[in-house]
């Protein structure tokens, strides 16, 4: 995996990719965060505990490694709730029109019902 928030992503990418040139295509993270993961009773997902609670599609950190992916020709699998499709996904990656991005469990449309 790649973490997308560290300075060092796109040299993370890069060694990635010489080690498995044939098999590389992307990276995928569990951002599925509408606040501090609360045991299953709200759309953040338990994947999400590592950033406690923040939405990563709202960081400049991400940003900057999603314009890696996008430079490097990787596809980057989106797993988010619902509500940051509409609030934060959708206007982030408008700005990157090259970057091809696999939306998830088809937005996680569970999460809108509550169950």
């Amino acid at each position: 995996s790649c973490d997308l928030t560290l300075e060092t992503a796109e040299e993370e990418m890069e060694r990635l990719r010489r080690a498995s040139p044939a098999r590389l295509r992307g990276v995928r993270w569990i951002l599925n965060c509408v606040g501090k993961y609360r045991g299953g009773t709200t759309a953040t997902h338990v994947g999400t505990l590592r950033h406690d609670g923040v939405d990563y599609l709202r960081e400049p950190d991400f940003e900057r490694g999603l314009a890696s992916l996008e430079k490097q020709n990787l596809s980057f699998d989106l797993q988010c709730a619902p509500i940051q499709l509409v609030q934060s996904a959708a206007a982030l990656f408008a700005k990157y029109p090259n970057l091809k991005v696999c939306i998830d469990h088809m937005g996680t449309p569970r999460a809108i019902l509550g169950n």
